[in-house]
């Protein structure tokens, strides 16, 4: 799996430190809500501990 630059994951004083692994993958696997953009994106949605978590999919 590959990520942003922007996502640090466990990477201390960053937005994302605190986004465990397997939510992303919980995201990936099963989501909530499902979209398809525009430019053939895919956004899928769940919630995970209280957080909502959007996990952008790029064709």
């Amino acid at each position: 799996m590959k990520f942003t630059k922007k996502l640090k994951i466990g990477k201390k004083g960053t937005k994302s430190s605190s986004i465990k692994l397997e939510w992303i993958e919980t995201v990936f696997n099963k989501p909530e809500r499902e979209e398809i953009l525009d430019n053939g994106n895919i956004r899928r949605y769940a919630r995970i501990n209280g957080r909502n978590l959007r996990l952008t999919i790029k064709r």
